[in-house]
């Protein structure tokens, strides 16, 4: 079918079919346009048709994911005290570390007070002395600060006592406890036990009695008492005034 073309408007040179808007500055007209029924014929170069996607026989254009790009910082990373650590650990002298490396004690000392930067290569040297991965040197520790008031609630049994958990929920190295007893609150009858290895009770206000099969612990203010955590025990508030205390377990108490 023959037909022109402009650069804003396409039209039928002959034989145009009938209801069929005009395209005029790609604005369409009310009525209902239908593409089967025809054909719009537009410059390669209208940027119109382009938006529109009708450039004919052209490909798609390729779309781009662009990346977010950051700065990287330029803050020196400080490992000197952990390297400092690891050589205590392995119960090694800067003059024997030295020895060790090939590294003299006055670079080596630098680098534990941060003082210069090893290359890689003498990075990795050290690390294989000290026994320790180069990986080590650059982990993040992990600091979970617990607010008084926002620590969870526990309940180990008894009567007149507030305990809330310290640590970490997930801590399983060690728990602390901090727990307000009510004058004259006392502990189950029957003694119990904790599934750790070790436990510690620090007194840190009024007076408080630690209850054994076989003995009995008066404890004031400053008091501290370590005992194999299954050792079966209970305690009481002798006084009339309220007593504060921190348990200490260790490893964290298994969960029932």
């Amino acid at each position: 079918m023959p037909w022109t073309r402009t650069r804003r408007t396409a039209t039928w040179a002959t034989h145009k079919p009938k209801n069929v808007p005009q395209v005029q500055d790609c604005r369409f007209e009310p009525a209902a346009l239908h593409l089967r029924d025809v054909f719009v014929a537009v410059d390669t170069g209208d940027d119109c048709a382009d938006s529109f996607g009708m450039l004919g026989n052209q490909p798609p254009r390729k779309e781009t994911m662009k990346a977010l790009p950051v700065e990287p910082s330029n803050a020196p990373v400080a490992i000197g005290s952990r390297i400092r650590s690891a050589r205590q650990a392995q119960r090694m002298t800067i003059e024997q570390v030295a020895d060790s490396t090939g590294l003299t004690k006055g670079f080596l000392s630098r680098v534990e007070r941060d003082l210069t930067s090893p290359s890689v290569a003498s990075l990795v040297t050290l690390c294989q002395v000290l026994s320790i991965s180069i990986g080590d040197l650059f982990i993040v520790p992990e600091t979970h600060l617990t607010r008084l008031d926002e620590a969870p609630r526990i309940s180990l049994g008894g009567e007149g006592i507030n305990e809330r958990l310290l640590t970490a929920r997930s801590e399983r190295r060690l728990q602390m406890i901090r727990a307000v007893i009510e004058p004259y609150g006392k502990g189950e009858s029957d003694l119990y036990s904790v599934d750790c290895e070790v436990e510690t009770l620090h007194i840190i206000a009024g007076r408080f009695e630690l209850i054994f099969s076989n003995d009995r612990y008066q404890l004031e203010a400053g008091d501290t008492i370590t005992f194999p955590g299954r050792e079966p025990h209970t305690w009481l508030n002798p006084s009339d005034a309220e007593a504060v205390v921190l348990w200490t377990l260790v490893p964290a108490a298994s969960r029932g």
